[in-house]
């Protein structure tokens, strides 16, 4: 039966997932990097090879202590293979990784090899990433790799990240809590409004200091662009802004009236649990039941939890509004003196045998063939889970939307204006002015640069 279950899952994701990984619709189609790589702007790297210089190369990347884990376990591997690379890990939780990061790029100090999101396009306008063509069919072989998958990491025919996996958003819910209140488990479909009446009776079995769903009415900005993908709009689209005022006036007015019902935290203890990963939530403590998180991220939230995890499907809407999206991508810093071995390590984590068996689907599906029929053998129940999702969700999506450039300053600002709201500082229509504006002045700001 899970053997049905991934084969099905592999057959929808080829169909669904690689139409979902587009970059800006404003690229040109014809000078993409193709998998053999040949782009004559890139500098011709040398062969790094297991016995050349003892170099020492550092690796930047965010997550949660299982990521953190098996993402060392795999530096241990490569290090075996390739003894005369040292890599030195610079890892912490997505809590001030960007700050960080922007300061050692502009100090030209940023490690050789950077893990990013859908952002990275920021930091090519910056300078910052070097292109990868060259090292395609050298040090880095796509050959599995589905070609859309690759053009998600290209900008005007340079190739910059490679794609560690995909992923998709999910709401998870805590079985074993819910059962133990003798509460409702939540269904496979239901709509905004039956979301709603569903955690209203769980609320009225649940003890103090415990809430049907985590606020996540900031903690991820794709929430509020899925939500407005079933109205039609977008965060970002066809290189402007794509929503109104009212729109983020009306998602305010629905997370305050979950607050005010007692639905989700108050606004001191969602602050306090800001739900950025398993190490910031209150899910995981145990005192809510329902949440939004990367299918991705699921192995982290069940290696964190005693309590059984299960999935189901965001509140539908008016129109289809789900994507499939690249997790994350591997880049090189563009003032790295070790590009080749920069190179060979991206290579490493995502085709070696025994780097994709330690690192599973922690970073989403993986994004080669060959490495997804291996880790299909050998599926945990946690990733059977996720792949049940999957051949349940990619039944109604459609392509994402670019992000919004200067993507995380616009992330961290949402943040702030939504908690001032929560705080009773500002009212619902003076944040969603703000957003707006925001959203607005970061387009703007874009085009200067």
């Amino acid at each position: 039966m899970k053997k049905r279950i991934i084969a099905l899952f592999v057959a929808v994701l080829l169909i669904f997932t690689f139409t979902a990984c587009s970059n800006d619709s404003e690229a040109p189609d014809d000078t993409g990097a193709d998998k053999s790589g040949n782009d004559e702007n890139s500098k011709e790297p040398t062969d790094s090879g297991e016995d050349g210089e003892d170099v020492e190369i550092s690796v930047t990347w965010w997550g949660s202590d299982t990521r953190h884990t098996i993402t060392l376990d795999m530096i241990d591997a490569f290090e075996e293979k390739y003894p005369h690379i040292k890599v030195n890990p610079e890892y912490g939780s997505p809590d001030g990784y960007w700050d960080k990061l922007a300061t050692r790029v502009a100090g030209g100090t940023a490690p050789d090899v950077i893990q990013f999101g859908g952002n990275y396009p920021d930091y090519v306008d910056k300078g910052a990433l070097l292109p990868l063509n060259d090292f395609v069919g050298k040090e880095i072989d796509l050959e599995q790799f589905d070609q859309d998958v690759v053009d998600a990491g290209t900008m005007d025919g340079n190739l910059y990240g490679i794609c560690l996996g995909t992923n998709m958003l999910t709401l998870v819910y805590n079985k074993d809590l819910i059962e133990r209140v003798g509460g409702e488990l939540p269904p496979e479909t239901w709509t905004w409004e039956e979301m709603e009446k569903w955690a209203e009776g769980l609320a009225e079995k649940m003890d103090s200091g415990y809430f049907p769903m985590s606020d996540n009415s900031k903690s991820q900005t794709n929430y509020l662009g899925y939500f407005l993908r079933q109205r039609g709009n977008s965060i970002y689209r066809d290189g402007e802004v794509a929503f109104e005022e009212q729109d983020i006036v009306d998602w305010i007015n629905l997370w305050e009236g979950f607050r005010e019902k007692g639905l989700v935290p108050d606004a001191e203890t969602a602050s306090a649990y800001p739900e950025t990963g398993p190490d910031t939530s209150l899910f995981v403590e145990g005192k809510t039941a329902l949440i939004l998180i990367y299918s991705n991220q699921v192995r982290a939230y069940q290696d964190a939890m005693e309590d059984e995890l299960s999935l189901t499907l965001l509140p539908k809407g008016e129109e289809t509004a789900a994507w499939i999206m690249p997790s994350q991508y591997m880049t090189v810093y563009s003032k790295t003196e070790h590009p080749n071995e920069a190179a060979t390590f991206i290579n490493f984590m995502v085709n070696d045998p025994e780097a994709t068996s330690i690192l599973g689907n922690e970073r989403g599906v993986s994004s080669s063939a060959e490495v997804r029929e291996l880790l299909a053998e050998s599926s945990s129940p946690v990733d059977t889970k996720v792949y049940e999702y999957f051949n349940v969700a990619t039944k109604d999506v459609k392509p994402m939307d670019p992000n919004l450039p200067n993507d995380q300053e616009f992330n961290d600002t949402f943040k702030l204006i939504l908690e001032k709201v929560a705080f009773g500082q500002i009212d619902a229509e003076e944040g969603g002015k703000q957003v707006y504006e925001l959203a607005n002045d970061l387009v703007e700001k874009a085009g200067r640069d």
